[in-house]
Order: structure tokens, then C-alpha cells, then sequence
């Protein structure tokens, strides 16, 4: 069986997916990293959304 291999590029301001990317290691089976990577994902979507919503209530108090 050949061994798998990932290969990916993270952009400069993905923190939380490269600390995820950090925790991966070469015996890692391919359904834990893809784990690894979706829980990465999922905190960066929620951090995102918390930005978006304080965006929001900062435009809404300045008015």
C-alpha cells in the first residue's frame, strides 16, 4: 500500500488551521487529520462569525 501524503498551503493569517497542521504527525492515519482539519475549520468559521457580529454592534453604537 503507498503511503499517503498531504500537501496543503495555509494562508498567513489561518492561525488556528496551522496549529492544527502543528499537531499532525507522520503516523497520523488520514481520518485524523481530515478531524484535525475540520475542528481547525469549524473554530475559524465561529471566530469569524464573532468578528462579523462585533463589526456590526461597534457600526451600531457609533450611529
Amino acid at each position: 500500500m503507498a503511503a499517503e501524503k498531504l500537501v496543503a498551503r495555509i494562508r498567513k493569517d489561518d492561525h488556528l488551521i496551522r496549529e492544527h497542521f502543528d499537531k499532525i504527525k507522520t503516523s497520523d492515519h488520514p481520518y485524523e487529520i481530515r478531524r484535525l482539519l475540520e475542528k481547525a475549520i469549524k473554530i475559524e468559521q465561529e471566530e469569524q462569525e464573532l468578528i462579523e457580529k462585533v463589526k456590526k454592534q461597534l457600526e451600531l453604537d457609533a450611529e
